[in-house]
């Protein structure tokens, strides 16, 4: 054991430290009866110290005194008897016996205990009901103990069922059997405030929402946009409406309406706008198409733009229900994206390249072009829009 010195002439200021040089190493953790166990090796090897003696402390920090001392195994462990008061060991053998000694902090070992309280899965058959419905929910019992897992058998659960506003409702008591399983039914209120309710035991609880609702009879399908386009061609956005069982509805009005949307393609992003552009109304023909037309327009900049197009259309049957399909598209100067599959890696005397093409829709293309290899630096620098 060594002690470093560090003074400054002239001055009164003077800083000391402690250190070891010595080839055991060793680290210790807290077992789950309480006891201390301690590894011991080589600093070197890494491989474990055969009959090293590990003497433990207890007392102040500064009146340290020894309680005892244990040899490793063959395994380089040595375990301390459960001792509340231990505070520090001190790790020897013959020719390596002047090593400090290394705390140990009671405060961060705890006895487990050998009974665990039941953990609880909890389930319902459903997340929405209605008013008036009746509610299933079956629970599974079991303990996790690292040593034997298992389902609790014959254990009685408490089961509370609340409302929106925590107030209960209905509480029942059931009983796990062989497979630590129980199940069971409430019937939710007929007169009741909609919103998230509860059911919920000591040990576990979900949320589930109730509500006055009815499900739809019929959904609207907006289609892809199809083809190459650009600003000033007419855009045709075709639909369909039709009932869950794949009948046609024959009779209907379409309500639409179109805002523009940002444009994201790799570093270019258009404008932030939400403008209405184009508003109408069209009716659904016998076989339950429809189809409108709106004819984008570029803005006044001379660059490159392209633009996205939000469609929203809302169809109301003669029963009063409502429907509404959103779909998006986009416009550009161009009407077609070049990508190019080519690896960062290349072997010189071998190159090769993959374009694809493809519209702004992400509709896949065949085009006839041309290309160019430059070395760098033979160019002029490309703009922001020389990727399109």
């Amino acid at each position: 054991m060594y002690e470093c010195v560090i003074t400054a002439p002239g001055t009164a200021l003077k800083t000391n430290n402690l250190f070891e040089v010595s080839r055991l190493a060793a680290v210790s953790r807290s077992m789950q009866n309480g006891n201390t166990e301690v590894l011991v090796t080589d600093y070197l090897s890494g491989k474990p110290i055969t009959d090293a003696s590990v003497t433990y402390y207890s007392g102040k920090r500064r009146e340290m005194q020894p309680q005892g001392t244990v040899k490793t195994d063959k395994d380089g462990i040595a375990v301390f008897p459960h001792k509340r008061d231990m505070m520090a060991y001190q790790v020897a053998r013959p020719g390596d016996s002047q090593t400090m000694l290394t705390a140990v902090y009671p405060n961060g070992r705890r006895e487990i205990s050998q009974t665990k309280s039941p953990e609880l899965a909890l389930f319902t058959d459903r997340g929405l009901y209605r008013p008036g419905q009746s509610l299933y929910f079956k629970g599974i019992a079991y303990t996790n103990t690292t040593d034997k897992p298992h389902a609790i058998e014959g254990e009685t659960f408490k089961v509370t069922l609340r409302d929106a506003n925590w107030k209960e409702v209905a509480t029942k008591e059931f009983k796990t059997n062989k497979f630590g399983s129980f199940n069971g039914e409430f019937t939710l209120p007929q007169q009741t405030l909609g919103g998230m309710f509860t059911l919920s035991t000591e040990y576990q609880s979900v949320n589930f929402r109730v509500e006055e609702y009815k499900r739809p009879t019929f959904f609207i399908d907006l289609l892809p946009v199809k083809g190459e386009i650009t600003f000033g061609d007419l855009v045709t956005i075709q639909g369909k409406a039709q009932t869950f069982s794949g009948i046609s509805l024959q009779s209907g009005e379409i309500t639409y309406r179109i805002n523009k949307r940002p444009f994201w393609l790799r570093s270019y992003i258009s404008s932030f706008s939400n403008e209405q552009v184009a508003e109408g109304q069209v009716t659904v023909n016998s076989d339950g198409t429809f189809s409108f037309s709106f004819r984008p327009e570029k803005s006044s900049s001379n660059l490159p733009a392209y633009q996205s197009y939000l469609v929203t259309a809302t169809l109301t049957d003669s029963n009063g229900e409502t429907q509404e399909a959103t779909s998006v598209f986009s416009v550009g100067t161009s009407s077609i994206v070049l990508n190019t599959d080519l690896s960062g890696q290349l072997d010189k005397d071998s190159v090769k390249a993959s374009v694809s093409a493809q519209t702004l829709n992400g509709e896949k293309i065949t085009v006839n072009g041309t290309y160019t290899i430059n070395r760098l630096g033979d160019t002029e620098k490309p703009t922001k829009y020389g990727f399109i």
